[in-house]
């Protein structure tokens, strides 16, 4: 889907902003670049790398990625 690429896009733009990339988050988790980019496109899921880019950012995977972490109601925190 075309958002899907739009969002992507936007991260590796936030990224840049932050002093940050793909491939330096590869880096970090010792991984192929194209595997964090494969997660940002959601092509395939790691919480790992979905919160290593979150972290990069300052932000939590859910805020990024709502739709891959759905509230859940009730239940222990």
């Amino acid at each position: 889907m075309g958002s899907s690429m739009a969002q992507h896009e936007a991260l590796k733009a936030r990224l840049r902003v932050a002093g940050s990339s793909f491939a330096i988050i590869a880096r970090n988790l010792n991984i192929q670049p194209t595997t964090v980019s494969a997660t940002s496109l959601g092509k395939r899921r790691s919480r790992r790398i979905e919160a290593a880019i979150a972290d990069a950012l300052g932000m939590t995977p859910e805020a990024i990625w709502p739709d891959r972490y759905p509230a859940h109601k009730g239940g222990a925190t």
